[in-house]
Formats: structure tokens, sequence, C-alpha cells
């Protein structure tokens, strides 16, 4: 198995060490690889390559094809003069979050309640930022459970999800109900939803904004082209 360098290979040992194993595991394509040459981090390119995609952290990350989500994230997107076109989806979450890579901004993370997208480098120079690095340490060697959601009474959510819903098979997602105009955040309302037409639904029906919340920037601005 290839990597691009000892520092990637180091970090996807780690990676499996601390979240795997990798369950549902698929390969990825080789031509699925060199199209997102350049696009995505080297890291997440050496991960594809050497054990495909699947899931991780027991099932709160799960790393997808970036065709996934292009229809949905289409729809958001569509018009952005930041994010269309150049923004895929790396991963989900057990209740539709995203993991995002943007070619010129890079990391953003992509969250329902509060409709936002966290993106920590909008904006900033980011010429001498570790791609690899930061893959790693805010998602990939992360703590999976920010891929968990809180209830409205600050309660984190998946074990009891999975408790009252069953396990989630690939594709599926705990979705809040209804997915245009959902008002409460509880297992009560959720629904085990096929993952891209519960995120269609919601992102016809919802504004989202781009944020920045480690560095204090809140509400930059909405998501999306001129309505």
């Amino acid at each position: 198995m290839a990597y691009r360098n000892a520092d990637n290979r180091a970090m996807i040992a780690e990676i499996l060490a601390r979240n795997g194993p990798l369950r549902h595991a698929e390969p990825v394509p080789a031509e699925v690889i060199l199209r997102h040459e350049g696009r995505v981090p080297g890291l997440l390119l050496d991960f594809w390559a050497n054990h495909g995609i699947g899931e991780l952290g027991d099932g709160l990350l799960k790393l997808c094809m970036p065709r996934m989500f292009a229809a949905p994230l289409g729809l958001l997107l569509e018009g952005d003069p930041d994010f269309d076109g150049r923004t895929v989806a790396l991963a989900y979450g057990p209740f539709g979050n995203l993991v995002l890579w943007n070619e010129v901004h890079g990391l953003g993370l992509l969250s329902h309640p509060g409709a936002m997208i966290d993106a920590p480098f909008f904006g900033r120079d980011v010429s001498a930022l570790d791609a690899d690095r930061v893959l790693f340490d805010y998602v990939l060697g992360n703590d999976p459970r920010f891929m968990d959601v809180f209830d409205d009474d600050g309660r984190e959510m998946h074990d009891r999800a999975r408790a009252e819903l069953g396990e989630l098979p690939p594709g599926l997602i705990y979705g809040l109900m209804p997915a245009d105009a959902f008002l409460e955040v509880g297992v009560a309302q959720l629904q085990v939803v096929v993952a891209e037409e519960w995120m269609t639904d919601r992102f016809l029906g919802q504004v989202y904004m781009l944020q920045d919340l480690m560095g204090d920037r809140l509400n930059i601005r909405a998501v999306g082209g001129p309505s």
C-alpha cells in the first residue's frame, strides 16, 4: 500500500487505532481518486486508496464518495461566489451533518440544527496551512462525537436514537422531521430516512448562514446566490 509520505501513513494508522475499525468499507475507484487530486487533502486520498470509505467512530463519522451529496449541495450552494462548484462532502454524520472541503477555504462543517456552515478558515490566508493536518486534527483523528447532535435539553442523541430506531445502514440517517421546518430537536422528532432525499428537502426550505465559530465571526453572510 503506497502513501504520499510517512506522515500520512502514521496519521492513518492513528486514525484507525483511535476511531476504527472501518465498518461497511467500500473501495474508492482509482478514477475518483485521480479526479480529486488537488481538490481535497492528500491524507484523504491516501485513506481512500488504502482503505476506501466506510464508517469510523462507531458510526458517528461516515466517509462518503463526494458524489453522494452533490445534488443537494448543488441546491444549497448554487450561485455562491465562494462555494459553488468548489466544495465537496467528505463525510456525513448520523443526523446528516456534513464535513465539507472547499478548494480555496478548506474545511467546513455543515450543521442542520442551527442551519449553518462553520468555516474556520474562510477569508483567511491559508497559503501556509497544512491541509492534511487540518483534516486529521478537526475530523479524522478527532473525537467522532463532534458529529453527534444535542437535543433541546443539551443531551447527545446518538446512543438514544440508535436504541430507539435501530442501527443505520449506509446511506440512511436519523432525520429531524419535518425536514424543511423542524422546530424541536429531540429523539421524538427523528425518523430513519434516506440521507440525500432528506437533505434535498431540508435545503429547499432553509437559509444556511456562514459562520466562523472558533474565530467568533458570526453570521458572516447567507450561503448561496442572490435571492
